[in-house]
């Protein structure tokens, strides 16, 4: 689960520095450098108490193979698609645990909840940066939507495997309140209006390429 918060955070800070160079304006550059900062303080309070349960641990490591994995944003438009789908799956996931049994766990997700104050700056609330960039023009909408087929895929790993021994033991163990097919089932629910009003398709799972639960409403 610390793994998770982690690689949430560093996987963000990686994407959001990426696109300093994109972003269109002075205003935004200031922001997205804010959130990136954001994003490694909470990948060093992700660190500290996975050193508390693995003493002598590197989390940095631990998430290293994964990170390389992400790629680049090549333009604001493929950020304001990152932002759209990051946003919704963190508050998602966060929402699972803020309430765990762990208090430094639950400690660390509301306060992440809490500090979540660049977003309209970046790309807006409910993906209305994305929206606007897309309507009333085919080209960006063709565009973002390998976009958005790309970083969805990213963002449903971040959610962790169902039906494992291990995701049952932590709802157990009172560190989550369910398993990640509920969550995954309510995040892509959530994304469902909006993804319509922008304009964009849900790509079919062979196009993912992820094991998922059934029953998500993907053909």
């Amino acid at each position: 689960m610390v793994e998770s918060l982690g690689y949430r955070a560093l996987s963000t800070a990686h994407a959001f520095a990426a696109a300093i160079p994109l972003a269109p304006n002075l205003a935004v550059k200031k922001a997205l450098i804010e959130y990136v900062w954001e994003e490694l303080r909470r990948f060093e309070a992700s660190s500290d108490i996975y050193l508390d349960v693995r003493p002598g641990s590197d989390l940095h490591g631990a998430v290293k193979p994964r990170l390389d994995e992400i790629p680049r944003p090549e333009s604001w438009l493929e950020v304001a698609v990152i932002q759209f789908v990051f946003d919704r799956a963190g508050q998602i996931s966060l929402g699972e645990i803020r309430a765990a049994s762990d208090a430094r766990v639950a400690r660390l997700a509301t306060k992440i909840l809490e500090g979540e104050r660049m977003h309209v700056l970046i790309g807006g609330e409910g993906g209305n940066a994305l929206r606007n960039l897309c309507a009333g023009n085919r080209d960006n909408l063709a565009r973002a939507q390998p976009y958005f087929e790309r970083w969805l895929a990213i963002s449903l790993r971040s959610f962790g495997r169902s039906g494992t021994a291990r995701s049952q033991r932590a709802i157990e163990l009172g560190l989550k309140r369910r398993d990640s097919a509920e969550v995954v089932r309510e995040y892509l629910a959530d994304l469902a209006p909006l993804v319509e009003r922008i304009g964009l398709q849900f790509p079919t799972r062979a196009k993912l390429g992820l094991d998922l639960p059934e029953g998500l409403g993907l053909a």
